[in-house]
């Protein structure tokens, strides 16, 4: 429905607001940097291995609970309620 996929797009949208990406980013950026510096297989080994950590990282509970809380404020100011977005 119209109202679900508006829900998922704010969900996602909530995800980019909320800078949950760049966080996981920095984290795993950081450790592919050391290991890096500290002359660990930069090649692909464990380097390699954080960098397709970051590209596939999933988002913790916290950041879903903080996306959907986006997305129910977002259905509520362009709708009035969330009905429908299930």
């Amino acid at each position: 429905s119209e109202r679900g996929l508006a829900f998922v797009i704010a969900h996602e949208i909530g995800h980019v607001v909320n800078r949950h990406h760049l966080r996981g980013l920095g984290f795993h950026l950081g450790l592919a940097i050391g290991a890096a510096f500290l002359g660990l297989d930069a090649t692909g080994g464990i380097t390699g291995s954080l960098l397709s950590d970051v590209i596939g990282r999933t988002h913790s509970r916290t950041a879903e609970l903080e996306a959907d809380a986006f997305a129910v404020q977002a259905m509520k100011r362009a709708y009035g309620s969330v009905d429908g977005a299930e």
